[in-house]
């Protein structure tokens, strides 16, 4: 082949990538399989030849004729997309490309972006929100991260004691224990720090593929999984082996949004995520072939936890709803539904099968038990409601180990409480 035709390809499969990574962008988190907005897919080629309720999106070789280019004209009615205006640029590139055939290149969609590189500065000592609190597997450690710090504290004491600090220089995104809790692993910005939980020594640092905050992780069998995002684009799930932290693959766009948390399941069989495309995703935790997609929230979720005998899992998200699932039939068990606005659920934790502490933005901390199933579009209170003292600022994290609840707020104090909320301990 001589260089010229080279070159050509070449040309020819970026010019394709453009106008797919923009409906990518735009288009796909409300034009799902799942969503079907307008009853419109998006995600492929065929499904926006078949269109939706107003017929086909797009007439190869015709934008005149196709949909999906006079609606995003500025004074089109409907105007898509419905919150934004795309540039004039943006709009003769999807012209163009519906002009030329409205070729489907699934390599180019599929193919990371090239990224541009962002110099990190160190995070300012005086930031320090508790962005993530989780409980060693054997009950006896707690892992804050707070700014750019994950700090340890030993559970076995009365008082909670801090007996190691792991610094990571860029505020702390996510933090996983393994399941045998010697190792932790900690995500920041297009990094993942893994770290010998006993000697307190970084062990490596993981890059492969990363395009933004690793916003969640997880461990699943042998496998480390971390969420990645590139916000309003598409989240995604990252691989690595436990063995030797080689890179293993990738599942990209598995989400069209944020992925702000993951679970797995007790017996080790599911993965559970979360987004800010408003959907809750279960996966089978070896294959991550998708098991089922919910959306049950009107904005985004933001946090999720299996019920510890697993047969429930609860998601609470910025709609101020906090809602659990039945993982045998998917079904909506109970609405826990506020009594007043509380701003935005962000995080939860199961105190038992049939009782969770839930905190919330407006400070709130409350405890639901007795659940009440729901039925049909019902939205009342959904099981017995105990309200905790207020905390004077947004809590952002919860977590659970025998008889105390930790919460940890925006500007970085850690509380100790015991189970009917009374403030035990306050670490700065």
């Amino acid at each position: 082949m001589t260089r010229l035709p080279l070159l050509w390809l070449l040309l020819a499969g970026l010019a394709q990538a453009e106008p797919l990574r923009l409906l990518q962008k735009e288009c796909f988190r409300c034009h799902t399989p799942e969503k079907r907005k307008g009853g419109l897919v998006m995600t492929s080629r065929a499904a926006l030849l078949k269109g939706g309720d107003s017929g086909p999106a797009i007439v190869p070789g015709h934008p005149a004729k196709s949909p999906l280019v006079g609606l995003l004209t500025e004074d089109a009615d409907p105007h898509m997309p419905p919150k934004g205006q795309l540039t004039p640029t943006e709009i003769a590139s999807l012209r163009d490309w519906v002009k030329q055939g409205a070729v489907w290149n699934e390599a180019a969609l599929a193919a990371a972006p090239t990224l541009p590189g962002v110099p990190l500065a160190r995070t300012p000592a005086s930031y320090r929100p508790v962005t993530v609190l989780q409980v060693s597997p054997d009950r006896s450690s707690l892992a804050v991260g707070r700014g750019a710090d994950v700090d340890l504290f030993d559970l076995k004491a009365k008082e909670l004691n801090r007996t190691g600090t792991l610094p990571m220089e860029e505020v702390v995104q996510s933090i996983a224990w393994s399941p045998d809790g010697k190792i932790i692993a900690s995500g920041g910005f297009r990094r993942i720090f893994l770290w010998d939980a006993i000697a307190r020594e970084r062990i490596a640092i993981l890059t492969e593929h990363l395009e933004g905050k690793v916003t969640a992780l997880c461990f699943s069998g042998d496998t480390l999984v971390a969420a990645d995002d590139l916000p309003g684009q598409r989240g995604s799930f990252r691989l690595w082996s436990t063995k030797d932290w080689s890179w293993k693959t990738e599942k990209p766009g598995v989400h069209g949004d944020t992925i702000y948390d993951l679970a797995v399941s007790p017996d080790g069989k599911r993965l559970a995520s979360v987004s800010a495309d408003k959907q809750l995703k279960i996966w089978n935790a070896a294959s991550l072939d998708l098991i089922k997609a919910i959306e049950g929230h009107t904005g985004f979720v933001l946090t999720l936890a299996f019920s510890p005998n697993g047969q429930k899992l609860a998601t609470g998200g910025d709609d101020e709803q906090v809602k659990v699932w039945s993982m045998e039939n998917w079904k909506l068990l109970h609405n826990l539904a506020e009594s007043r606005p509380t701003r935005a659920i962000t995080d939860l934790a199961w105190l038992h099968d049939d009782g969770l502490v839930v905190v919330a933005e407006d400070g709130g901390a409350r405890e639901w038990t007795k659940l009440v199933p729901h039925e049909g579009g019902q939205t009342s209170a959904g099981g017995t409601r105990r309200e905790f003292p207020k905390h004077p600022r947004s809590l952002t994290q919860v977590a659970i180990a025998e008889t105390r609840v930790f919460v940890g707020d925006d500007q970085g104090t850690l509380e100790v409480r015991d189970p009917n909320g009374k403030a035990l301990q306050k670490l700065p």
